[in-house]
């Protein structure tokens, strides 16, 4: 049987009551914003698979592409995605997204910007003008 002290589930040695509620807290919050960054790679996830199958039938509507050309299409994504992530590891990951922007832009013949690009620089320009920056 445990001695009276070893049964004791109080607050540590050296720590007030109001510093064991405060790392409670602390843990607490911890562990909501790992759940939730669990919960956005999930949809992030989700989001990216119903975008390939979206290309996918796409493709197949557009082009004629039937299960052949999509499996050689499946590998050149792999050998890409290798191709990216030795770009991220080597460099960094804003020189690897930089690298596959300039690819895509030179594949497809379009000008090829950021998702919110325009909205970041503005916001930016803002809080520069306001002494933020």
């Amino acid at each position: 049987m445990a001695n009276r002290k070893q049964r004791r589930m109080g607050k540590p040695q050296g720590m007030n009551y109001a510093q064991v509620l405060a790392r409670r807290q602390q843990l607490l919050e911890a562990c909501q914003r790992a759940a939730n960054d669990t919960t956005v790679q999930v949809q992030s996830d989700i989001r990216t698979q119903r975008a390939m199958w979206l290309m996918c039938v796409s493709m197949n509507d557009a082009f004629g592409i039937g299960p052949e050309r999509f499996q050689k299409f499946a590998q050149c994504l792999q050998e890409r995605a290798e191709w990216y992530e030795e770009l991220a590891q080597g460099g960094d990951e804003e020189y690897a997204n930089e690298k596959l922007r300039q690819e895509a832009q030179r594949c497809s013949g379009m000008n090829i910007e950021y998702l919110y690009e325009a909205e970041m620089l503005a916001a930016q320009k803002k809080h520069e003008q306001e002494g933020w920056l």
